[in-house]
């Protein structure tokens, strides 16, 4: 990769207008987009570690354990109590398999 290829990389995943993440094998946060940091999300985080609901653990926790499974993990939910600070996200879940051998 040459390194504006890489810098153009580097720039799409840090000012992607979506939370983009990379967690290790334990479920660490090593990687995080801006928009992942403006969330509240940080390098080092366990999913376990975030602020939210019990439930929303269990989910997460469920989701990561089936993309670790080498299935790919898609669903939606919603955030937010009410207007304007409701939203909804897609979330999309994958193996990066060059992570198990590094």
């Amino acid at each position: 990769m040459t390194d504006s290829e890489y810098s153009l990389l580097r720039d799409a995943f840090e000012d992607a207008p979506f939370e983009f993440w990379v967690r290790d094998l334990e479920g660490r946060c090593v990687v995080a987009n801006a928009e992942t940091r403006r969330l509240g999300g940080r390098v080092g985080q366990k999913v376990e570690d975030t602020p939210v609901p019990p439930e929303v653990i269990a989910s997460w926790q469920s989701n990561n354990r089936r993309a670790l499974a080498g299935e790919v993990v898609q669903n939606e939910f919603e955030y937010g109590a009410k207007p304007p600070d409701l939203g909804a996200l897609e979330r999309l879940l994958a193996e990066l398999p060059k992570l198990r051998t590094e």
